[in-house]
């Protein structure tokens, strides 16, 4: 079952609940019992409003959003890990994509959507970036993994790797 096939369940399920309190308000309304099931529904009512933002506002992957639109995708994943994260501009970054920081860290990273291998110079390019940044680590965030060409390997200190999918889990 899918992420999103599970919320779809716990929002259903909530429904019935409100659903089932108000029902029992009804009767019993204005009294001390009817006050207690409007209570219930009404804390059901909020928590189903948290499960919608939550679901409104994560982060979804798209196969055919645009390397920019990918680049605002791998930002709010960053996001969701509690960095604070910022979108570079289109050109004249120098090979960085998203500066993020956390707890005094600052990390770039360079966002590449298509499959084919990180070669050197996407390597040197973000290990320019650390220096051009003043940042500490830099990442280079691809849609899938794929084998990298020995000669952009090993790679060299303070650059990771990672794909969308391994971040992710």
């Amino acid at each position: 079952m899918s992420r999103h096939q599970g919320q779809n369940r716990a929002a259903t399920k909530w429904i019935v609940w409100i659903a089932l309190f108000a029902c029992l308000a009804g009767p019993y309304w204005p009294n001390a019992p009817g006050l207690a099931f409007m209570a219930l529904a009404l804390f059901g009512l909020l928590h189903l409003a948290v499960l919608v933002y939550e679901q409104i506002a994560q982060a979804h992957f798209d196969a055919n959003m645009t390397p920019q639109e990918y680049e605002h995708y791998c930002a709010a994943l960053l996001r969701e890990s509690r960095w604070a994260a910022r979108v570079t501009r289109a050109s004249g970054d120098q090979g960085v994509d998203i500066v993020a920081e956390k707890r005094g860290a600052r990390i770039v990273v360079q966002c590449k959507k298509y499959r084919k291998p990180v070669g050197n110079r996407a390597v040197q390019e973000i290990v320019a970036a650390i220096a051009h940044e003043d940042a500490q680590r830099g990442w280079s965030w691809r849609r899938t993994a794929t084998r990298e060409r020995r000669s952009a390997w090993p790679p060299p200190t303070g650059y990771c790797c990672y794909t969308t999918r391994s971040y992710t889990g």
